[in-house]
């Protein structure tokens, strides 16, 4: 009894392999696996039958529908703002503090640094993105100068100035001998290149459950709980920190469809979280991808076993909305988005609800 394996992995030259007692040989077209019943010697699977199937089918798919939102209002968070809070002498480890409750933590200190728009350096570890505030004013990712003048109220005509630094889990890397399980600030944080995270050099306050958590306003109830503003070209391309709100109505499935299923299209937005109808349908990222190399690893004696497609674009831009999820008309869309211009303007006009009928194509 068993099987036995044949391949053929070189890019462009057939093989015949003999194998067991059988006279004639395998006839194995480049890039072939075979399957092989042991006792009898009888094909049981070949791949290349499969592919010349998958060929054979269908290119395009059914055509769905798609809605959107008519309007769109924004409500921004504070920053520094958690509906929970705790003081230390030196910034905490993330998930000691949140018990996982939350993906975001603020760390907040009162610092000292040698000018009006000085450079912090605030690091997250282990996958951890980390937003710089300065005086409630954005340095994105670490970046960008902040011009804001601040009273000088520190020793030596130092510059007094109120650091916020929102730390994002990004899951938990797995490499070297084991899974990572550290989060949040974890490097030390500098003002002008000096430190003020060391044990006793600043009171620091953590917080964490940010307002639109805590209140749940990403359920039909938790949304009447905080004032909405209307959305203008500047906030939707500019605000940080933001839950943005829409109301999509379920659209409409092609006629000849045999099943339907619904997704978010986020390819216009940037990074952070949605929710449909109170429902997590997860975290978006639309990083593009990178490529590098003649084609991905691994590469065994120059064969490519796998090859580059997509390169430039994100990994997914379509999130699955389960269809009990959904109800006719009015289905209430939160977007929280941490960050503003990380990837591209941010767009809530392209935001869409697809129905689809079958797996889009990628080009």
């Amino acid at each position: 009894g068993g099987v036995a394996f044949l391949s053929n992995y070189d890019e462009s030259a057939t093989l015949d392999v003999h194998f067991g007692a059988r006279s004639q040989p395998y006839h194995l077209p480049n890039h072939t696996v075979v399957i092989v019943d042991r006792a009898s010697g009888a094909v049981v699977w070949n791949s290349t039958n499969v592919w010349a199937h998958a060929q054979s089918l269908p290119a395009a798919p059914q055509p769905g529908g798609v809605s959107f939102s008519a309007s769109w209002s924004v409500f921004v968070e504070t920053p520094g703002y958690g509906a929970r809070t705790r003081t230390a002498n030196a910034p905490l480890e993330m998930l000691a503090v949140t018990s996982d409750d939350s993906d975001y933590l603020w760390y907040s200190a009162h610092v000292f640094g040698q000018s009006a728009s000085p450079h912090v350096s605030a690091p997250g570890d282990n996958g951890a993105l980390t937003y710089v505030y300065v005086n409630g004013q954005a340095r994105l990712e670490m970046e960008a100068t902040d011009e804001l003048a601040v009273a000088a109220d520190g020793p030596g005509g130092q510059v007094g100035v109120q650091l916020d630094i929102l730390a994002c889990a990004m899951g938990m890397p797995n490499v070297d001998v084991g899974p990572h399980s550290m989060k949040g600030l974890q490097e030390p944080v500098t003002v002008d290149g000096v430190d003020v995270s060391s044990k006793g050099k600043s009171a620091w306050t953590h917080s964490w459950m940010l307002r639109g958590e805590a209140q749940q306003i990403y359920t039909p109830g938790g949304a009447a709980s905080v004032e909405w503003t209307a959305l203008t070209p500047d906030v939707e391309a500019n605000a940080t920190i933001a839950w943005f709100k829409g109301s999509f109505d379920m659209p409409t499935a092609a006629p000849s469809a045999t099943q339907t299923s619904y997704a978010l299209d986020l390819s216009t937005m940037n990074k952070g979280v949605a929710y449909v109808n109170g429902f997590n349908i997860g975290r978006y990222w639309l990083q593009p991808g990178k490529c590098s190399g003649t084609c991905p690893p691994p590469v065994k004696s120059g064969h490519c076993y796998m090859h580059w497609k997509g390169c430039s674009r994100p990994t997914q831009t379509l999130y699955h909305v389960p269809q009990e999820v959904l109800q006719p008309t009015g289905n209430l869309v939160l977007l929280f988005e941490e960050t503003a211009n990380s990837v591209q303007r941010r767009d809530l006009s392209g935001v869409l609800l697809r129905a689809l009928h079958e797996h889009p194509p990628f080009d």
